[in-house]
C-alpha cells in the first residue's frame, strides 16, 4: 500500500515519463535488499541480464521533463517498499505449507495474500482518507463552483473501483509468481511490465514514442531472453 502511495504521489509531482523512469530500478533495490536481508548473491550472469533488462525499461520510460527532488524521493522509496514486498513475501513463502512437489500450498498462498491485504487496508486507509477524504467529501457536498456533475462523480468511482480491482488482481498475481520462482525472476518480470504498458499506451491511446523508447523496449526484450536462457542452464546444471 505505501509503495502504491508514493508512486501516485510522484506521478502527481512529476511526468510519468521521469517516475517511471526512476522506477525502472526497481529490481535494483529488490536484489540489493534480498542480499542484505538474507545473503543471497546472484549469480553473474543473471545480473548482467537483469542490468540489460532495467537499461531498456529505463530507456522505454525516457521522455521530456524536469528533475524533480520531491517525486525522485517518492520514486526511491516506492521501489524500496516494493522490494521489501518481493523480499519479505518469498520468506513468508517459505513458511507456508508445501505440497509433494515442494511448491507452496496454493490455498496458502491465497490466505497469505488476504491477510497482507487485510494489514494493508487497515494501515493504509485512514492515511488515504485524512489525504483525500475532505477534497472528496467537499466534491460530493459542495455547491456551485465546487460541485461535481452527476455523471461525472458516477464515472470516478467507476474507475476508483475498476483500479482497485485491477489493482488487487496485480498484487495477487505478484504472490501467485513469487509463490512459483525465486525474487530475482520476480524482479526481472516485474520491470519487463513497464515495456509491457509502453506498448500498451501506443496501441490503446494512440501514444506516440521517439525512436529512443522504441530502442529501449528492444533493448528490453534482448535482456528478457537472456535471462530466460540464463535461467534455463541453471535449471539444467
Amino acid at each position: 500500500g505505501a509503495g502504491f502511495l508514493l508512486t501516485n504521489q510522484a506521478f502527481s509531482l512529476s511526468s510519468v515519463s521521469f517516475a517511471e523512469t526512476i522506477k525502472s530500478a526497481e529490481p535494483v533495490f529488490t536484489v540489493g535488499l534480498n542480499y542484505f536481508l538474507f545473503s543471497v548473491a546472484p549469480r553473474t550472469d543473471v545480473l548482467l541480464a537483469l542490468t540489460v533488462i532495467i537499461l531498456g525499461g529505463g530507456t522505454s520510460c525516457v521522455g521530456d521533463y524536469n528533475f524533480e527532488f520531491t517525486a525522485f524521493t517518492c520514486a526511491i522509496l516506492s521501489n524500496i517498499c516494493f522490494g521489501c514486498r518481493a523480499v519479505l513475501t518469498k520468506s513468508l513463502f517459505k513458511a507456508t505449507p508445501h505440497d509433494s512437489k515442494g511448491k507452496p500450498d496454493a490455498y496458502s498462498g491465497l490466505k497469505l495474500f488476504t491477510k497482507v491485504s487485510e494489514l494493508g487496508a487497515i494501515l493504509m486507509v485512514p492515511v488515504a482518507m485524512y489525504r483525500e477524504g475532505w477534497a472528496l467529501f467537499s466534491s460530493v457536498m459542495g455547491s456551485g463552483e465546487d460541485s461535481v456533475e452527476p455523471a461525472t462523480l458516477t464515472f470516478c468511482c467507476l474507475l476508483m473501483f475498476v483500479n482497485g480491482i485491477c489493482y488487487a488482481c496485480y498484487n495477487l498475481m505478484s504472490f501467485v509468481v513469487l509463490g512459483k520462482t525465486d525474487v530475482v525472476s520476480h524482479a526481472a518480470l516485474n520491470i519487463f511490465r513497464r515495456v509491457v504498458i509502453i506498448v500498451s499506451t501506443s496501441c490503446f491511446f494512440g501514444v506516440t514514442h521517439t525512436q529512443l523508447n522504441v530502442c529501449g523496449v528492444f533493448i528490453a526484450v534482448v535482456g528478457a531472453v537472456g535471462y530466460t536462457r540464463v535461467k534455463t542452464k541453471l535449471r539444467q546444471v
